[in-house]
């Protein structure tokens, strides 16, 4: 891009004071998140979730902020922190959903010790124990922000017992 090009519209928005709100209101120098981290990953979701609008249309600079400011941005700058490995994001995310998650598993597997061996094993997941090309992949890195955190870890916890249950109907 060139100098004499105009910033594209996206780019306008979380130019200036703009990203310090959303950095603000994502609160995310608490979970280690910087300012472009936040713009990267504002950018990702919007453009994946066509800020909202239908498929083709074009959002409007006042379309982007009002989507961005939808988002629950607090819980997506948490789980994005965690996703790159951040130590107070994985402290606060325990504190937390720890007893959460467990409480979820337990009942989702209608069994305390396999809630929590599923919860304990969503963790180290979460965490990003597996790498793939040098680089941690931990299934938080896809919350958009577009429903709660809370919703999305459930939903994670209910595939991985499917999921679980599936591989044991394989091997028998």
């Amino acid at each position: 891009m060139t100098s004499d090009e105009p910033l594209p519209m996206h780019l306008m928005v979380l130019s200036g004071l703009a990203i310090e709100e959303f950095c603000r209101d994502a609160d995310s120098d608490s979970v280690g998140l910087s300012k472009d981290e936040l713009a990267s990953v504002l950018l990702s979701v919007g453009t994946k979730c066509n800020y909202g609008l239908p498929p083709g249309a074009t959002a409007t600079p006042a379309q982007v902020g009002d989507f961005w400011r939808s988002l629950h941005l607090q819980e997506l700058a948490l789980a994005q922190a965690c996703a790159l490995g951040r130590d107070v994001a994985w402290q606060q995310f325990l504190a937390q959903y720890r007893e959460p998650l467990t409480q979820a598993a337990v009942a989702i597997t209608r069994s305390e010790a396999m809630g929590k061996e599923l919860a304990g094993s969503l963790y180290s997941d979460l965490f990003g124990l597996k790498e793939r090309s040098g680089q941690r992949q931990s299934p938080l890195a896809y919350y958009s922000g577009r429903g709660s955190l809370k919703g999305f870890l459930r939903a994670t916890l209910a595939q991985r017992n499917v999921d679980h249950h599936r591989s044991e109907e394989h091997t028998s």
